[in-house]
């Protein structure tokens, strides 16, 4: 009887076990692959809307007020000193309420606060 040796049978294992695993080395599941090929078209997806609305709100909020004049609205440059109540009171005779007319401009001009300043242009509404 031969002596036990027992890198021989390790020697075997080691050789069965790279032929029988070797054509699967290295590969991935086809699946993992499709859900990151479909992650970055998503991400692509994403990014182009975000810069795409960017520049529309960008663009929107850039369009210059005297081109959304109405027919029949006037268009008023603020002067040094002027405020919304004196602007009001001057282009609403018929309105008692100022503080009406104050809101109507504000609504036009899609304003958030009372802020002007000289040079800013307003649109004058129709009265309801």
């Amino acid at each position: 009887m031969s002596a036990y040796n027992p890198y021989a049978y390790n020697r075997y294992e080691r050789v069965l076990n790279s032929s029988n695993n070797s054509k699967y080395k290295n590969k991935q599941p086809v699946r993992d692959v499709n859900s990151n090929f479909y992650k970055m078209i998503l991400t692509a997806i994403a990014i182009a809307i975000i810069v795409t609305s960017f520049f529309l709100i960008r663009t929107t909020a850039a369009t210059p007020v005297s081109d959304m004049a109405m027919e029949g609205e006037k268009m008023v440059t603020v002067s040094a000193g002027d405020s919304l109540w004196s602007i009001a009171d001057r282009h609403f005779d018929s309105v008692n309420d100022k503080g009406y007319a104050v809101f109507l401009i504000k609504e036009r001009n899609q304003m958030q606060n009372n802020t002007i300043k000289p040079g800013d242009q307003l649109i004058i509404p129709l009265i309801p």
